[in-house]
């Protein structure tokens, strides 16, 4: 079997991804909470940076939920069952368990993320928490989009979904759901009988896991409700190719970033932006008058009637 008849015949394990989400004539209003100089380099590229997981704020990026997977799948009896050649599953277990042991040593970096927060329709301040977590503790601006008015969404190199924030009970099952999926596929057609085909089974369920691990977050992190926009470098599961990779420095260290443009030539990035959204730090009639400036000097006047200022009370410290 090809290796690409071997990947259609997993389509099903990615369900869960559309059927929770939303309908594209559904989609909310989504925020990205960010700092001025890169507003400026998002409105004169038109192109937006995919960050790597490591460089956020969250310690738990691309583990949290993976224990689960990993642990499940180790002692998971149906999964052994489905495969007849008992040596294959000897061999895929032993490979998965490596390329987690890997994960844990920095290995696979090469997913990268885009994140937005929901907006509400008339919400024209910003929520203190996205502020202060990423909008540069509240000197920064929030982009807010309409995904509805993008032509072509979405790219399909991208995976666009709702982050989930599961309790114990729902990300078990969750797990399991995911793991019996691909089971009764590798059962079904009789998988997994040459090294070759187990190489390629651990790849497939790895990189699965890997995105659903990369679409769970700690409860703790629920009021952002999130969404993502994520590129896997150089996978085939989803095919497609990265335009440009990059780096970024921050105070944390250096990081590898993407950057891609998810408009096509026919529109204009400021055709689906809603407003933007200056933080309450330094929300004032003179930062606002900058951003004008900034605007006429890229010919995007467009955006001037949607800038907004937010009035949350908010002084940082650092201010």
């Amino acid at each position: 079997m090809t290796e690409e008849s071997l990947k259609k015949l997993f389509k099903n394990i990615w369900e869960d991804i559309d059927q929770e989400n939303p309908t594209p004539d559904q989609w909310p209003l989504l925020a990205h909470y960010t700092s001025i100089r890169n507003l400026e380099n998002i409105l004169r590229s038109e192109e937006i940076w995919f960050s790597h997981p490591r460089s956020m704020n969250d310690i738990s990026e691309q583990r949290f939920g993976f224990d689960k997977f990993r642990s499940i799948i180790n002692y998971d009896h149906e999964l052994e069952k489905s495969f007849q050649w008992k040596v294959g599953f000897s061999i895929f277990l032993g490979l998965f368990n490596q390329y987690c042991s890997l994960l844990d040593r920095g290995w696979f970096d090469n997913i990268y993320c885009f994140c937005l927060s929901e907006h509400e329709t008339n919400d024209q301040d910003g929520k203190l928490s996205m502020w202060r977590g990423y909008g540069a503790n509240g000197s920064g601006v929030a982009l807010v989009i309409d995904p509805k008015k993008v032509k072509g969404f979405i790219d399909p190199s991208i995976v666009f979904a709702r982050v989930k924030y599961p309790n114990e009970v729902f990300q078990t099952e969750w797990c399991k759901n995911i793991i019996k999926k691909f089971s009764d596929i590798v059962s079904e057609y009789k998988l997994g009988n040459n090294d070759k085909e187990v190489n390629q089974l651990v790849d497939i369920l790895f990189h699965r896991l890997r995105l659903a691990s990369l679409y769970s977050k700690h409860f703790g992190f629920s009021e952002e409700k999130e969404w993502r926009l994520s590129c896997h470098k150089d996978s085939k599961y989803p095919s497609g190719e990265v335009v440009d990779q990059r780096y970024h420095i921050n105070e944390s260290g250096i990081f590898p970033t993407l950057k891609i443009k998810i408009i096509g030539s026919d529109q204009k990035l400021e055709d689906v932006i809603e407003m933007i959204i200056v933080g309450p730090t330094t929300a004032s009639a003179m930062t606002k008058t900058a951003l004008e400036v900034m605007m006429r000097s890229m010919n995007k006047e467009a955006l001037i009637p949607k800038i907004r200022l937010s009035s949350i009370p908010f002084r940082s410290s650092r201010s």
